[in-house]
């Protein structure tokens, strides 16, 4: 038990083009969408604790919180600026010091995340335009259990 999170990208494969049908699973059953996993961390309790905060108004069930663009430059700013909340608890989960969080490493790579989670919302623009779609095919979001 304890803190897990992931960040996850959904994409929806809509069939923009009648010569590219959706991808199929098994070779037999057409995917309708699929989740991309961008992050995960375990019981780094302050990154949760500004997730939850911030875009959640304070509201911890577990629940999916989708970001947007301007949210994943929020996060990557508290991170590189070491703005994310020190000592974060809940049940379960631990503590962000205790598991190394605060290294130099460590936010390079939750860095790196958030990040990869833009690329990945931009690319979805992209194919709007591209495709001239009439919805996004593309949203993040962050969930975490307990």
């Amino acid at each position: 038990m304890g803190l897990d999170m992931n960040l996850i990208g959904h994409h929806y494969n809509t069939a923009y083009k009648d010569d590219v049908p959706r991808p199929k699973l098994d070779d037999k059953y057409d995917i309708e969408s699929m989740n991309v996993d961008l992050g995960y961390w375990r019981k780094h309790a302050d990154l949760h604790g500004y997730i939850v905060n911030t875009f959640a108004k304070g509201v911890d069930e577990c629940q999916k919180i989708e970001l947007s663009e301007d949210d994943l430059d929020k996060i990557i700013m508290a991170i590189q600026n070491d703005k994310l909340e020190k000592d974060h608890k809940g049940f379960f989960f631990g503590n962000s010091t205790e598991f190394g969080y605060y290294g130099k490493e460590e936010k390079a790579n939750a860095i790196s995340s958030f990040q990869r989670a833009k690329t990945f919302l931009q690319e979805g623009e992209k194919m709007i335009k591209e495709c001239n779609l009439f919805m996004h095919p593309r949203y993040v979001y962050y969930q975490a259990s307990w």
